[in-house]
């Protein structure tokens, strides 16, 4: 399970490390979604989240 993977996301702006995510350790789903980013910069979601893949 992705929520028990210990995963871990780095978010840089160059060289600059601007922001970290954990995975979250509730909750169900088969995919993470992390964060959405902007021309005003990265907005945190971190949402286990039911994916449908086609």
């Amino acid at each position: 399970m992705i929520a028990e993977s210990g995963a871990t996301v780095n978010v840089y702006k160059g060289s600059v490390l601007v922001d970290t995510f954990e995975v979250p350790t509730s909750g169900s789903g088969n995919a993470w979604y992390v964060f959405d980013i902007d021309a005003d910069g990265v907005h945190e979601v971190n949402e286990l989240i039911q994916y449908s893949y086609r």
